[in-house]
């Protein structure tokens, strides 16, 4: 008996060891430049930098370029800088390659350490246009039967370095059955991003108003712009460029000319459910010193659930050499709901 209990300790304490070397042999291995050696699993490597997680702390973070030589017994997916997807699992050769084995009885692939540019990289959400429908109305009947009304929507498609918009706005309003209020404003707007916060953009932008004698007024131009705040809770950017810019007036001598272009665009999150934001533009007249157009476009948004909010708007435009007989500012105040994409 006595030599059984021995003989079974032997197995388990054999067994045990098997199951303990198993375990070590199949963790990923990574050897740093200074020697250093970590043990763990492979999680991935973004943008330079690779993530290796232990049993024994928090994830570790290792700049690439310190690494010099590693292997996993996981499979892994390897992005190339040629834009190949190669997987299996990995071993660095002494000449500096890394040996990839897909399969079990298939040939191994050789890749040049240095065309690695990826290793499970999470996959790219797809990009989707992003933005608002909002609207608003008011009605009012007794001695004057006035209604007033507006539309808007606005549009943004962000693909890192490349931002693409669009919005307007329609305001209408009748007084005792006489249209008072009609006019469209509009933006479509390119930007491309050199560094994180220094771009180039183009500009659309477009007016119309069957009460200040224009049948369409519009602006077309390069520029540059400056992105000071891109958070979640506060932006704020600049931009000034030369467009070339042209009045189809209802009466009256048309005009093109150049003008410069100055924008900025402001918002910021008071609350968990309001946000502030404000946009302006103006153009200054560069053949007539001293006269200009603008427009700013303030709005107060408090979020009520499902996407949908409340929100105040005032819009100010200014044209200070309008037609004969136009007044140089009109002034809105929207209340109306907003719902955001």
């Amino acid at each position: 008996m006595k030599h059984l209990r021995l003989i079974t300790l032997s197995i388990f304490f054999g067994f045990y060891s098997f199951l303990s070397a198993t375990s070590l042999s199949f963790a990923d291995e990574v050897v740093l430049k200074n020697g250093d050696k970590i043990s763990g699993t492979i999680q991935k490597l973004v943008d330079g930098v690779l993530t290796i997680s232990t049993k024994y702390s928090k994830e570790i973070k290792i700049d690439f370029a310190e690494i010099k030589r590693l292997k996993s017994d996981s499979l892994v997916k390897l992005g190339l800088k040629n834009g190949w997807i190669v997987k299996g699992k990995v071993q660095a050769t002494p000449d500096g390659m890394l040996a990839i084995r897909s399969g079990k009885g298939k040939k191994e692939a050789m890749v040049d350490w240095k065309e690695i540019e990826s290793i499970n990289e999470p996959e790219k959400e797809e990009k989707k246009w992003a933005g608002n429908v909002n609207f608003g109305a008011t009605h009012q009947s007794g001695n004057v039967e006035r209604v007033t009304g507006a539309l808007g929507a606005e549009g943004a498609l962000d693909l890192d370095r490349d931002k693409f918009s669009v919005k307007f706005l329609t305001l209408y309003g009748e007084d005792d059955g006489k249209v008072t209020t009609r006019n469209t404003a509009g933006n479509v707007g390119f930007k491309h991003f050199f560094e994180p916060k220094v771009y180039g953009t183009i500009n659309f932008d477009g007016f119309k108003d069957k009460f200040r004698n224009l049948n369409l007024r519009y602006s077309v131009g390069p520029g540059v712009g400056y992105q000071i705040w891109d958070e979640a809770k506060k932006t704020l950017s600049f931009e000034a460029g030369i467009t070339y810019f042209s009045e189809d007036l209802k009466t009256g001598e048309d005009k093109q000319y150049a003008t410069a272009r100055a924008a900025s665009d402001f918002s910021y999150q008071i609350t968990d459910s309001m946000k502030l934001t404000n946009r302006f533009v103006i153009f200054p007249n560069l053949d007539s010193v001293g006269d200009y157009i603008l427009r700013n476009e303030a709005g107060l948004k408090n979020d009520i659930g499902a996407g949908w909010g409340l929100k105040f708007s005032h819009i100010y435009d200014y044209n200070n050499n309008p037609s004969a007989g136009i007044k140089k500012a009109d002034s809105y105040i929207i209340i109306g709901m907003q719902y955001d994409y």
